[in-house]
């Protein structure tokens, strides 16, 4: 199964977190890995942090790959350990391959997880997407395929 683990896009400020929208850039950042994913012919499961900013990311890319829908689920809320990441792929995974969309540094530890990294080793910028291909869901069970960051077009 390919799993696509994703940061949302680049949001604006605000006191309350989890109600910051995205601002312009990150509305661009969000369409423009929305059509790299469409040119690549995925249609994945698409599963979303309930931060504002990440269900925006989410309901865009998803719109560019096609109207897919977004299920929100708690468990990718800011502070999500990598068990629980992989509790989601677990759950959610098959198919067509899983989009999980959340925030720093909760998605760069999840793929370090499930590289086999002991530490934190991939860096997730705004809107930037690791593909990895699992045999399993749990600590080491992926490789990782590719590394997008939309940052490299700007």
């Amino acid at each position: 199964m390919f799993l696509y683990i994703m940061r949302h896009a680049d949001a604006g400020s605000g006191r309350d977190d989890a109600a910051r929208a995205l601002a312009a850039t990150g509305r661009d950042e969000a369409k423009l890995m929305g059509g790299w994913l469409a040119k690549m012919g995925i249609a994945p499961t698409v599963v979303s942090s309930p931060y504002i900013r990440a269900m925006e990311t989410a309901v865009l890319v998803a719109e560019t790959l096609g109207g897919l829908d977004v299920t929100q689920d708690d468990r990718l809320a800011s502070g999500m350990r990598p068990e629980d990441g992989a509790a989601l792929v677990h759950e959610y995974g098959g198919g067509n391959g899983l989009l999980l969309v959340g925030h720093v540094p909760d998605v760069g530890e999840l793929a370090s997880h499930l590289l086999g990294a002991r530490e934190p080793c991939v860096a997730m910028g705004k809107a930037a997407v690791a593909c990895i291909q699992l045999e399993r869901s749990g600590f080491g069970g992926g490789v990782l395929r590719w590394h997008l960051n939309p940052q490299l077009y700007y």
